[in-house]
């Protein structure tokens, strides 16, 4: 029997090596499609970086002569901030990511120990490495690591809340710990409450409300400093980017656009899986088991999230709940686990197990195929397209995909989509035309524009194009497959054709800048 608090090193080892494996191979192809440069599987993570870069400066936003809250998470871009102007500052995401998921699966590993208990039980200790891999596949770890994003970090304190509750419903006791979890995972990740919400509902509930009601109030303090602090600049109470990618909150949370949420996460793919183990979930909490109130807490969370939370855009949206509802599961689950895993020859209950959970999450595993060329497709856009303004322009530019163009680009990047410009997000939210566009690429002395064409219909009749940036490999990670560039007036067209016919002799193999009107 292994010392209290000690675990095998294959509980952890085996699933560990596996995981930075499988890293391991997914670097080496990224770095052989994108010609030795390694880049996130989404443009996103380069806002984060961005903001890092300015907050340096003492500036929050991504452009330096203008306040703005593009980033989807308060305390992500301070975690960068130490490395921000660092020549691998750019690296420092995937290096916490890959960090991070080793200690979730560390988690893991004491969930299913301290669920299954395999000790002195040969069957399930034998099985326990393999029922920790098969969370770390489930759980798209080594997806969500490189998307440079920090649904990573999200993930393992989703994972420390789960341990924290079972430790407390076996023992009535609160880890010290946990205080501190509930408040921090808000600040890296808003959809953390809908865990963190009914975790202090739960602590209420079981007698220890002293503590729920302070940490409660440090969350709400945190929240709403955070709330006063963009409100003072003029930014609303909440970032752009939620606004810009959250419909509930966009509305203020109205009936409609509540039910509204639901219905599209139910016909999502993921949100069918996650809705019936929410049902197992609520099956045992009006049942008569002695996890009821854990149970319940799973339950909330579920509910939560298909009212305010969102599915997909490359598998990283609801991964937090998902994993989060996997675990509850093996602890409320553990009497049936076990007995299939011991009335099963060697590994095949983990075998059987493997079939459904895998089948539920096959997004996730089919992603590592993907994953490469993800990569890539920021690799053959959003980074040429950094390129040019950068290297080529020089001067300002209107995007409507912020991250990479403004990384790294001291000239002003307007967004117009809005996560990096206050008002062209309420000017876009607030339907009509597009007449705004010409007003805010005016005001920002924006002549060039980079943007997905599709989305804006008629652009300004002042708008010249110049060509067409286009993948060469197939459409990932990326909103869309061609990119069009636009001068906005007629000096701006002199100046931009010749730099755009140098810039196409640059780009990697694959990839094509179509002139305008055909080559000269």
């Amino acid at each position: 029997m292994n010392p209290p608090g000690r675990l095998p090193r294959s509980e952890i080892g085996i699933p560990a090596a596996i995981f930075l494996g499988i890293c391991l191979v997914e670097m080496l192809l990224v770095l052989r499609l994108n010609e030795g440069r390694f880049l996130y599987t989404l443009d996103d993570p380069y806002i984060h970086l961005a903001v890092a870069e300015n907050l340096t400066r003492g500036h929050y936003g991504v452009n330096a002569d203008e306040f703005s809250a593009p980033s989807s998470s308060i305390a992500w871009p301070f975690l960068l901030v130490p490395f921000a102007r660092a020549t691998v500052g750019e690296y420092v995401p995937l290096i916490v990511n890959l960090f991070v998921s080793l200690l979730a699966i560390g988690l893991f590993a004491r969930v299913i120990r301290f669920s299954l208990d395999p000790v002195g039980n040969r069957r399930v200790a034998e099985s326990a490495p393999w029922l920790v891999l098969l969370l770390v596949l489930a759980g798209n770890l080594t997806g969500m690591a490189f998307t440079g994003m920090e649904h990573s970090l999200q993930l393992l304190l989703a994972t420390a809340v789960v341990w924290g509750l079972m430790r407390e419903s076996r023992s009535g006791t609160v880890l010290p710990w946990l205080p501190v979890v509930l408040v921090a995972g808000p600040l890296v990740r808003f959809e953390l409450l809908a865990l963190c919400g009914p975790a202090l509902v739960y602590l209420m509930a079981r007698g220890h409300g002293r503590t729920a009601a302070v940490t409660g109030g440090v969350l709400l303090a945190f929240l709403g400093a955070f709330a006063l602090y963009l409100s003072s600049m003029e930014l609303g109470l909440v970032p752009s980017s939620v606004i810009a990618k959250s419909h509930p909150v966009a509305t203020g949370g109205r009936l409609r656009s509540l039910a509204g949420n639901v219905s599209v996460g139910l016909a999502d793919r993921q949100g069918g899986m996650l809705a019936v183990a929410g049902a197992a979930l609520l099956f045992r909490a009006v049942g008569r088991s002695g996890n009821r109130a854990l149970a319940a807490w799973g339950t909330a969370a579920v509910a939560l999230h298909f009212l305010v939370g969102r599915f997909g855009w490359y598998h990283r949206y609801e991964n937090y709940i998902w994993v989060t509802v996997l675990l509850t599961l093996v602890h409320v689950e553990r009497h049936r686990i076990v007995r299939l895993v011991e009335g099963s020859p060697r590994l095949a209950g983990v075998g059987a197990l493997a079939v459904i959970a895998l089948a539920a999450s096959f997004p996730y595993v089919h992603a590592l195929y993907t994953l490469p060329v993800g990569s890539n497709n920021i690799y053959e856009q959003q980074y040429q397209m950094h390129r040019f303004a950068t290297r080529y322009w020089r001067a300002p530019v209107a995007v409507n995909d912020l991250g990479w163009v403004s990384f790294r680009n001291d000239e002003h990047v307007l967004d117009l989509w809005g996560l990096g410009s206050r008002p062209a997000l309420e000017a876009r939210l607030a339907g009509g035309d597009w007449s705004w566009v010409a007003e805010r690429t005016r005001a920002k002395n924006a002549k060039l524009a980079m943007i997905y064409a599709p989305w804006f219909g008629d652009v300004p009749e002042s708008w010249s194009e110049i060509g067409t940036l286009r993948l060469g490999r197939k459409l990932v990670t990326v909103a869309q497959p061609k990119v069009t560039f636009f001068a906005l007036d007629e000096a701006a067209r002199a100046r931009a054709e010749p730099l755009a016919r140098e810039f196409r002799t640059t780009l990697p193999t694959g990839v094509e800048f179509e002139m305008a009107g055909g080559p000269p």
